[in-house]
């Protein structure tokens, strides 16, 4: 898997993108600014929860994630299976904004994206064909945020019932 951010990076852009300090004094004082508040560096870990372990995906891991969160849910007792295909979309969406919003420049993200959108075509594009084909006439980081149908449905919620919730929970753990 990718190696984690180093502690030192990770906190100096939280104490920064806060406005807590600017980048320069941050550099020499951040250590003694987490030790003084400690409720800064609980502030921290809860904002960047999972930033210190396997954060710099490549792209085609975030098809993978997704077909195995796939198989996961098809693979479920009937009785779950038709709720948890509900978190199936959502998930989709947002691997797939997240691949173009880090778009580096050199494509390969975009790409990653579209044929992740490709391969969950059969899936989702009946029940929601504007918003896919929408994601899929992106190719430009600017274009998520110009997309008017993407922002109207970017507040999506699914309702789980406990039972369900505890075993997304569990897949995503062992995961």
């Amino acid at each position: 898997l990718c190696p984690p951010f180093a502690l030192k990076d990770v906190a100096i852009a939280w104490l920064v993108r806060n406005g807590l300090t600017s980048k320069q004094e941050a550099a020499g004082k951040w250590q003694t600014m987490f030790r003084n508040k400690v409720k800064y560096l609980h502030f921290l870990l809860q904002d960047n929860h999972g930033m210190f372990w396997n954060t710099a995906h490549p792209p085609a891991s975030y098809g993978l994630c997704y077909q195995r969160l796939r198989t996961f849910v098809l693979s479920s007792k009937k009785c779950y299976r038709d709720e948890l295909q509900q978190v199936l979309y959502p998930v989709l969406v947002q691997l797939v904004v997240e691949l173009i919003r880090y778009e580096n420049g050199n494509g390969l993200k975009i790409a990653a994206a579209h044929e992740l959108l490709d391969a969950a075509k059969q899936d989702h594009y009946e029940e929601h064909s504007n918003e896919y084909l929408a994601l899929r006439g992106i190719f430009k980081r600017e274009h998520l945020d110009e997309s008017l149908v993407l922002r109207s449905n970017s507040n999506t919620t699914v309702s789980l019932s406990p039972m369900s919730s505890q075993l997304l929970t569990d897949f995503i753990r062992e995961d």
